[in-house]
Parts: structure tokens; C-alpha cells; sequence
């Protein structure tokens, strides 16, 4: 459908050098199963770009929920996801709320979740998606923090409101209609923040 509308795909980094072209980056957050077993298969059959953040501790075992570590992916998991082709960034190490956290608990989110990327897969990562993604979800001193941490790119929602230095996503799921995706697509939702 946003081919037959003239989008094209590309990767975050091609959208934001060219933020007037008609280009799509794909992004998915949390590391979850469902990117590996139904999104990875459709985006190598159409040759798509695609970035997923994950949860570092999540792809460690560190959660309490068992129902939802088994919809979240582990180490290797996110090893086949990188093989497939999709990149892989920076999404936290437990998925806190940023608005609330001390600067010292931010830094070692965002420092331990790349250092584990690194360490685990090879990937190195100056790219961040905030978990929960919102306007209230991130500071400035969070801002420094990941700034420090060596992060150069941080995603979060909404165009309109989204926190000072960082750059916009749009949530789209699974249950979003053609009318919706497509209204999206022309900036109806730029001041909208999900969940809010």
C-alpha cells in the first residue's frame, strides 16, 4: 500500500539525512518473537530495511513475567534477526520510564544495554528509541545522560510534542486499517502521543 502511494523504504539514517523525500524507515521495539517469525520472512522477501530496539536485560532472561518471556526474544533470537538483515539498537536494558529516573539509573540503562549489544552480537549502536516513547517519558538530563553515553539519534513519539533533540516516530500496529496507516502517513497524528 505505501509503495502503490509512492513511499519508498529506507533506513532511519536515509529518512533523517532526507526528510522531504516520500521514504519510510521500519522500526519495531522490545525485541519481541512476533518480529522474528512474521516480520523478518515479508522483509527479506521485499529487500526492506528494518531496525529493532531491544531490551538487553529482556534478551538476558530478566524478566518475572514467564508468559511474556515467551514472547520476547533472547540472545540468539536476536542474533538470527541480525542475520536477517535487520539492525539492531538500543531500546534500554529493563524498560523503564525515563521521566522518572535519576541520572545516575538513566546512565546505567543506556550505557549497560549498548555495552551488552557490543558485547554479546558485535553491534555498536549510537541509536535510542525511548521506552514508552512519549513526551513525559524523557528529560533533559536524560538527554545529556545518553548523549554521554555515546547516543547520537534518539527516537521518541509524536512530531508535534516530542522531547527537544530528538527525532520523530510514528506508532503504527497491527490493527491499524489502510485509512488509518494512511492518515498517519499524512501527519494526521503529528501532535498525537499514544497511550497519553
Amino acid at each position: 500500500m505505501a509503495v502503490d502511494d509512492g513511499w519508498s523504504f529506507a533506513t532511519p539514517a536515509e529518512v533523517i539525512a532526507e526528510p522531504d523525500k516520500p521514504q519510510l524507515a521500519l522500526t519495531f521495539d522490545d525485541g519481541l518473537t512476533s518480529v522474528l517469525t512474521n516480520a523478518l520472512p515479508v522483509l527479506r522477501h521485499h529487500g526492506i530495511p528494518a531496525t529493532a530496539f531491544v531490551v538487553t536485560g529482556w534478551a538476558d532472561g530478566q524478566i518475572s513475567d514467564e508468559a511474556f518471556r515467551r514472547v520476547v526474544l533472547d540472545w540468539q533470537g536476536l542474533s538470527a534477526l541480525q542475520e536477517g538483515g535487520v539492525t539492531l539498537a538500543s531500546h534500554s536494558l529493563s524498560h523503564p520510564d525515563f521521566g522518572r529516573l535519576e541520572a545516575g539509573e538513566a546512565r546505567r540503562e543506556l550505557e549497560v544495554s549498548r555495552e551488552r549489544l557490543h558485547r554479546v552480537l558485535g553491534v555498536e549502536t549510537t541509536e535510542f528509541a525511548i521506552p514508552l516513547g512519549q513526551s513525559r517519558n524523557w528529560t533533559p538530563v536524560a538527554g545529556l545522560t545518553a548523549a554521554e553515553a555515546g547516543y547520537t539519534t534518539v527516537y521518541a513519539q509524536c512530531v508535534s510534542t516530542r522531547p527537544e533533540g530528538t527525532i520523530a516516530r510514528t506508532f503504527i500496529t497491527r490493527i491499524d486499517r489502510p485509512v488509518l496507516f494512511r492518515a498517519a502517513l499524512a501527519g494526521a497524528y503529528d501532535n498525537w502521543e499514544e497511550w497519553y
